[in-house]
């Protein structure tokens, strides 16, 4: 159901016109304004012990530096870009830094609080260790199902922003070995065999092109790897659930990073299977985010599995 601010950030939309403003949090893509330089880092632990986490992502101001304008509390605010130099760039940093915000809020842990019993049972399907491969890590609110000593996690996000946080939480959950690179799902910046597992929470449901980001997620992953994944999806049991999905789906797309309430990514990673990038699909079922309550919400229906690449 949509909130009171979503409302009125939609008729904010509608008076003032797509040429004017930008909706705060929407964009979780590298940015515009051409290409920033990238840096790599080393996170240090609050007593100034290396902590095994290494940035790789595009120089930027601080979260919390960022946050501090305006008072981002959600991703729910406007930005007002005219035509000052460089305000594209300008508010797609803004936009980053909200949605990134947001995604640390009561709001998403809320979401977490739903999901958590499912990601518990599909985290077990992974490898007792090895290298893991984490697309859309987003404020890293799954790093805490890894094991801190025996995984080696890499994680990727186009935000760089979310992957401050995400550093942050690797702290936090005491991993040996996180790097945080920035990037995006349809072009990987990695060699072919390079990890054991590859876990991708929420992400299809944004991303531009669905099929070659699975694509990707099957070449970077070793023979025998395994890709584990959640995806919200469009209601196959409720038609009028189903109807209101696609209905808000172009709000949603603006309010929300991209997100996409109507895919079924759940066919596109079967079709994967059938085309051979995948041997097999376990685990697989489908299940509402409110539980018993059943598909209360736009976001409710959810997909998830684990897909098998060849050995």
């Amino acid at each position: 159901m949509l909130r009171p601010w979503t409302t009125l950030v939609a008729v904010l939309l509608l008076l003032l016109g797509p040429t004017a403003i930008v909706v705060t949090g929407l964009s979780v893509g590298s940015g515009a304004g051409g290409a920033r330089p990238r840096r790599a880092a080393r996170m240090p632990s609050a007593d100034g012990a290396d902590v095994g986490i290494e940035l790789d992502m595009a120089s930027s101001p601080t979260l919390s530096r960022r946050a501090a304008l305006g008072g981002l509390g959600l991703a729910s605010s406007v930005c007002l870009c005219g035509g000052m130099p460089n305000a594209a760039h300008a508010c797609t940093s803004f936009q980053e830094a909200a949605f990134a915000k947001a995604m640390s809020s009561p709001a998403a842990q809320e979401y977490e609080d739903y999901v958590v019993a499912k990601k518990a049972q599909l985290f077990q399907a992974l490898p007792s260790s090895g290298d893991v491969l984490e697309i859309g890590i987003g404020a890293g609110p799954n790093l805490k199902h890894y094991n801190a000593k025996n995984h080696r996690v890499t994680g990727l996000d186009p935000n760089s922003y979310m992957l401050e946080s995400a550093a942050k939480k690797g702290r936090a959950v005491g991993l040996e070995s996180l790097k945080l690179v920035e990037g995006k799902s349809e072009a990987l910046p990695f060699p072919d065999n390079s990890f054991d597992a590859v876990v991708a929470t929420l992400v299809l449901c944004t991303v531009d092109d669905t099929e070659a980001a699975v694509a990707e997620i099957a070449r970077v992953l070793k023979p025998g790897g395994r890709y584990l994944w959640i995806e919200h999806v469009l209601s196959e049991t409720d038609p009028l659930l189903a109807m209101q999905q696609s209905m808000f789906n172009p709000l949603q797309l603006a309010l929300a990073g991209g997100c996409n309430l109507n895919r079924r990514s759940g066919e596109v990673i079967r079709a994967a299977a059938t085309s051979g990038a995948f041997v097999a699909i376990t685990d697989h079922s489908r299940f509402s985010a409110t539980g018993e309550k059943g598909e209360r919400f736009l976001i409710g229906p959810h997909e998830m599995g684990v897909a098998w690449v060849p050995v």
